[in-house]
C-alpha cells in the first residue's frame, strides 16, 4: 500500500522505488489487480456516503457554466477550486502517466479518498 501511495504522491515510475517498499512488481499488480476490480471506487463511494461529512465533490473543470455573484455560492465553489488544487499537488494524478484510463481513475479515486479522510 505504501508503494502505491508513494507513485501516487511523487508521481514516480513504478521501477527503482526504495527498498522500504518492495519489490515494484508487486506493488503493481496488486494496484492493477485493485483498480481492475474497483476497489479504489468503491472506498470512494463509501466516504462520500457517509453522512457526517460536510463537503460533497463537484468537479467544475470540465463543465463551466454562468454563475451569479451570490456570496454563498461563491464561498461553495471556492472549496471546491481548493481541493482540486489538493489534487493537483499529488504529482502522479496531476501528470497522468499511466497509459490505462482505469489505472487513471483508480489513482483519482485513491486520491479523493485520502483527502477526504484528512
Amino acid at each position: 500500500m505504501n508503494g502505491v501511495l508513494r507513485v501516487l504522491r511523487s508521481g514516480a515510475h513504478w521501477q527503482n522505488p526504495p527498498e522500504r517498499y518492495g519489490n515494484w512488481k508487486t506493488a503493481h499488480k496488486r494496484f492493477s489487480r485493485w483498480a481492475a476490480a474497483g476497489v479504489w471506487e468503491k472506498v470512494f463511494d463509501d466516504l462520500i456516503r457517509d453522512r457526517d461529512n460536510q463537503y460533497l465533490m463537484l468537479d467544475l473543470t470540465v463543465v463551466r457554466a454562468p454563475i451569479p455573484h451570490d456570496p454563498l455560492v461563491y464561498r461553495l465553489r471556492n472549496r471546491i477550486e481548493c481541493w482540486l488544487n489538493k489534487l493537483r499537488h499529488l504529482r502522479r494524478f496531476a501528470t497522468c502517466f499511466d497509459r490505462l484510463a482505469s489505472h487513471d481513475l483508480a489513482f483519482v479515486h485513491m486520491a479523493a479518498s485520502m483527502l477526504w479522510m484528512r
